[in-house]
């Protein structure tokens, strides 16, 4: 994996062989630094061809309560548009855990399909054997239209 950021919050890197991009959550962050992350994300996609993104959220305490909103305003129609899947690592707390499965209910409720897996290896075996192979806007139009 190929380190594009590393600073106290999370660590964003790119593994090139399966076009994709992990952000490892390290510690508690605020809005500013959460959103910092997630647009330094969004920038790499077309830089970097991105194609699968995956959130690993292990090392993660609880995010701030208003960027799930965030999230799903701002990040889902931008991810949708390029990314093939978006997938998550899950914690082991159990209320970070529950705070993650609310928020995959939630972006269900906008037609996005969040995989959630229980390490980073078993996301990269699922992304480099059953991903999509095009972007979820796609899939997307095509449930919507049958």
């Amino acid at each position: 994996m190929i380190v594009k950021l590393d600073n106290e919050f999370a660590t964003v890197g790119i593994c090139t062989e399966l076009k994709t991009l992990v952000v490892r959550w390290k510690s508690l962050t605020n809005s500013e630094q959460f959103r910092e992350v997630i647009h330094f994300g969004l920038d790499l996609l077309p830089k970097e061809d991105i194609r699968h993104w995956v959130g690993d959220t292990t090392m993660a305490k609880v995010l701030p309560p208003n960027e799930y909103g965030y999230v799903l305003k701002e990040f889902v129609p931008i991810g949708i548009g390029r990314l093939y899947s978006i997938s998550a690592i899950q914690s082991r707390n159990i209320f970070r855990r529950l705070e993650l499965e609310r928020f995959i209910k939630e972006a269900g409720v906008q037609g996005v399909k969040i995989n959630l897996f229980d390490s980073l290896e078993e996301a990269r075996q699922w992304i480099k054997n059953h991903a999509p192979n095009r972007p979820m806007i796609e899939t997307l139009s095509t449930i919507t239209q049958t």
